[in-house]
Formats: C-alpha cells, sequence, structure tokens
C-alpha cells in the first residue's frame, strides 16, 4: 500500500511536502466513501498517531 518511512526524506523536505508527494503519487482508496465516515476514519488515525507519538516521546526521555 504505502511505503514504510524511515525518517531519512525529513532532512530534504518538509513533512508537508512529503505528506503531499505521497498523496499525489499513491492516492487513497476513497472512492465511494461518504464524507462522514472518512472524517470518523481521519479522527481514529489522527488520536493512533497522537499515542504513537506520547510513546516515542516517552522513549526518547527514557534514553
Amino acid at each position: 500500500m504505502y511505503d514504510q518511512w524511515d525518517g531519512s526524506e525529513r532532512r530534504t523536505m518538509s513533512l508537508r511536502a512529503l505528506a503531499e508527494q505521497r498523496l499525489a503519487s499513491n492516492p487513497p482508496p476513497y472512492g465511494g466513501v461518504l464524507p462522514e465516515e472518512a472524517l470518523h476514519e481521519l479522527l481514529v488515525h489522527q488520536i493512533e498517531l497522537e499515542m504513537q507519538n506520547e510513546v516515542l516521546r516517552q522513549s526518547e526521555m527514557a534514553l
């Protein structure tokens, strides 16, 4: 589906530009999804990312 991100691109591009580039080359399969369903999926994904970010912060502080 999507390529794994190893972080090396971050040194040369902003995350926003990288995300835009990846979206343009690999559009998500949301053809017939209702806007409410897409919004729900995005909100759930946002919460997942926030939780992952917290784990990363805790790991960074432990190091």
